[in-house]
């Protein structure tokens, strides 16, 4: 009895030893997940406060989640009465990459003289311009004494009409307009999302996404594969398109708050590919010319911090993006890349916000 015993306990002893070695490893080296709620006051889905959200696939930080989708540091700021402005962007202006003391506005904060503006980032993966246009006004309520609200471009796609990433507000013509979306997750997520990342259950969730990803054939015979349908490539839009785009979309924005707007343009470039570095394309540079052109016209400030970032590799040799886990000059902003965007931040307001 004994004996017939000793053999499934032996088993189960190494699958429970096996789990248990997992969640711990797991639990240090792989990318938590992101557990979003929804939060009436802003109107959007946002991090689900109390959270810490860790990232390990490149650099390796973690992100405390406080009210509204901010930081810790952020929330401070941002219920408080003292003078500010609030940072928009992406994964760039997010930085889950670096650790919080590392991040452009807390760089920034760290720096401030007295009566300068504290920084506020309302960043999340994925955001663009017609996102922003739907959040500003809401954010802008819940507090006082916003000075200017800058808006951090990863280069000019965000400000590109018809360029929106998947469930994403957009940006379209025909006529001029922003049309608001929200990237809903699913409910098992809205659900067992916070369980899991407070658990430190992740892994669970990665083989259940591979599992569900997974394409079973239960047919015989060999496997063929269907050609690809190649489109044409669809024209971008011309100079003249783009100037009548982007004049209503300053225009807008203006209408939506009587405190500066500010557009931080961030090239990221140089970059390596290839083992070759890349520089700023002639059709990007154009379109950035363009874009600071009518910023000027509509009385909206436009900084750009191309030359910084050519500046670092050119002195020092160094790029913006890369860390010691993933190759030098490609994905996120590192430290050094944050801290151009700091620089940039305090040259803007050093004399105060105007």
């Amino acid at each position: 009895m004994r004996a017939r015993l000793k053999t499934p306990l032996c088993w189960g002893l190494g699958f429970l030893f096996s789990c248990l070695f997992i969640w711990g490893v797991s639990a240090v080296f792989l990318n938590g997940i992101t557990p979003k709620t929804w939060d009436e006051a802003v109107g959007r889905y946002v991090n689900t406060p109390g959270a810490v959200i860790r990232h390990r696939s490149e650099g390796w930080a973690d992100l405390r989640v406080a009210r509204h989708g901010l930081t810790p540091e952020g929330d401070r700021i941002f219920f408080s009465p003292v003078p500010k402005f609030l940072l928009w962007g992406d994964s760039y202006a997010e930085g889950i990459q670096v650790g919080a003391q590392s991040r452009a506005v807390n760089v920034y904060n760290a720096r401030a003289l007295e009566g300068m503006p504290r920084g506020v980032a309302v960043a999340d993966s994925g955001l663009a311009v017609a996102d922003y246009y739907f959040y500003l006004p809401r954010y802008e309520k819940l507090t006082e004494n916003v000075r200017a609200h800058v808006i951090l471009l990863a280069g000019m796609r965000a400000v590109m009409p018809s360029q929106q990433l998947d469930c994403h507000s957009r940006f379209l013509p025909d006529p001029w307009r922003f049309e608001a979306s929200e990237c809903e997750p699913s409910e098992a997520a809205l659900r067992y999302g916070e369980a899991i990342s407070r658990r430190r259950l992740d892994f669970l969730h990665a083989v259940y996404r591979s599992a569900a990803d997974y394409r079973l054939r239960f047919c015989v015979g060999n496997l063929s594969q269907d050609r690809p349908v190649v489109e044409r490539a669809t024209p971008g839009p011309t100079s003249g398109e783009l100037r009548e785009a982007w004049t209503f979309l300053l225009g807008e924005f203006k209408k939506l708050t009587g405190a500066r707007i500010i557009f931080f343009y961030t090239p990221l470039r140089p970059a390596l590919r290839g083992g070759s570095i890349l520089f700023e394309a002639p059709e990007e540079q154009a379109h950035k010319a363009l874009f600071a052109e009518l910023c000027a016209r509509s009385g909206v400030g436009f900084v750009d911090l191309a030359p910084a970032f050519l500046g670092l590799y050119e002195r020092e040799g160094r790029l913006a993006m890369g860390f010691f886990n993933t190759p030098q000059g490609s994905g996120h902003l590192n430290a050094a890349g944050q801290a151009i965007i700091a620089d940039g931040l305090y040259r803007a307001f050093s004399g105060g916000a105007k």
